[in-house]
Parts: C-alpha cells; sequence; structure tokens
C-alpha cells in the first residue's frame, strides 16, 4: 500500500503508466502489478501511496486520465522476465519514476478515463459524466437506441470519426456525480444493456 502501484483489469503485468487526477492536475507514475478492479464503473485502483500523492486518499474516488509509457513498459516488462527483482527493475527506470511537478489542471480526458479507489464518491462537474451506451455506423440506429433510453434520463447522440467513418455514439447525461452514474449503469445493465458504461467528456 505504500509503494506506487496500481491495479487494472487488462493492461500488461507490469507495466508503467501515468496517472493524472483530472480535479486537480497532479501526477504520478505508477507500476500496474495485480488485476482489478471488478467493477464496470471502475478503471484503475491505485494504492494508499499513489492515491495520497494524486490528492484524493480521503475522498476515496477521483476522475484521472491514464496514460501508459510504452517504452518503460517495454523496459520493466523485459526486466521481470530476466528475473530483476522490483527495486532494481523501478531502479532502471530513473527520473521517469520520480513524482512529476503538478502540471495546469486540464479539463480533457479519454472516454475511460474514470477512475474509482473507494467506494466513496465526491461530486464532479455535472457537464462531464455520461453513459455512453452504444456506438453505431448507421444513425437510424442510435437514434432507435436513444429513445429507448429516455426513459432513464437526457440522451444524446455524437456523431465522431474514427477509422475513416462517422460513429454515432448514444449517451446518457450528464450525470451529476460519480454515485449517480453507478445508480444509473446498474438500471441499465439490470435491463439489458450490459455494453453501458460510464465515460467523462
Amino acid at each position: 500500500m505504500y509503494a506506487m502501484t496500481a491495479a487494472h483489469p487488462t493492461l500488461q503485468l507490469p507495466s508503467i503508466a501515468r496517472v493524472t487526477n483530472m480535479e486537480n492536475g497532479r501526477q504520478v507514475v505508477v507500476r500496474v502489478n495485480d488485476r482489478g478492479p471488478f467493477s464496470n464503473s471502475r478503471v484503475l485502483d491505485l494504492s494508499y501511496a499513489a492515491a495520497e500523492a494524486l490528492g484524493f486518499a480521503r475522498q476515496g474516488t477521483t476522475q484521472v486520465r491514464i496514460d501508459v509509457l510504452p517504452e518503460e513498459s517495454r523496459k520493466v516488462a523485459q526486466l521481470a522476465r530476466d528475473g530483476v527483482d522490483v527495486g532494481a527493475q523501478m531502479a532502471a527506470l530513473g527520473d521517469v519514476v520520480r513524482r512529476p511537478v503538478p502540471p495546469a489542471v486540464t479539463t480533457a480526458a479519454s472516454d475511460d478515463a474514470i477512475i474509482r479507489a473507494a467506494s466513496y464518491a465526491p461530486a464532479v462537474q455535472d457537464s462531464n459524466l455520461y453513459i455512453q451506451a452504444g456506438a453505431f455506423a448507421q444513425r437510424d440506429n442510435a437514434i432507435r437506441l436513444s429513445a429507448a433510453l429516455s426513459r432513464f434520463g437526457k440522451t444524446r447522440i455524437d456523431t465522431v470519426s474514427a477509422g475513416g467513418r462517422n460513429l454515432h455514439r448514444v449517451r446518457l447525461g450528464p450525470l451529476r456525480d460519480v454515485a449517480a452514474a453507478d445508480s444509473t449503469l446498474s438500471s441499465l445493465q439490470r435491463n439489458g444493456y450490459s455494453l453501458a458504461q460510464i465515460v467523462v467528456e
């Protein structure tokens, strides 16, 4: 709990990632060394030391951006395969594992940039937290899903370009906080929308 470590459902073990707290701009570099969390509303669990460095250990949860560091991840993975102990792996990475100077607060996040590290959910801006229920090449399909979801709350359709084609994303929200997003997501999943996920704009 006192090391800069994290758990992720699918990232290579071990790998190195930079985590930015979207609420205050603080950053840490962590070693992803475990699986979890096993919840659709969370993408990463952090150790106490990492959460404390990011400034959210007492509130328990926050929104983050996760940037995997590919070169450092390849290096640490090779060292692990070679049987090098964890301390030596991290030492070999040098300056990258030192805590960066906190940058200016950013307001942009990737679609999967929400992290839950504990059960207590703080308030978030009511303009950036959504549930995405689907993405379609055919707008008619998006319109049908949007209409079906209207009983759960306000919906919208965003059109984005991906891989040379347009995708129409169906989103529900904005939600007032993480607790509301969790509750709405659970309702959607109980009603058969198993691919729904919380996203942050």
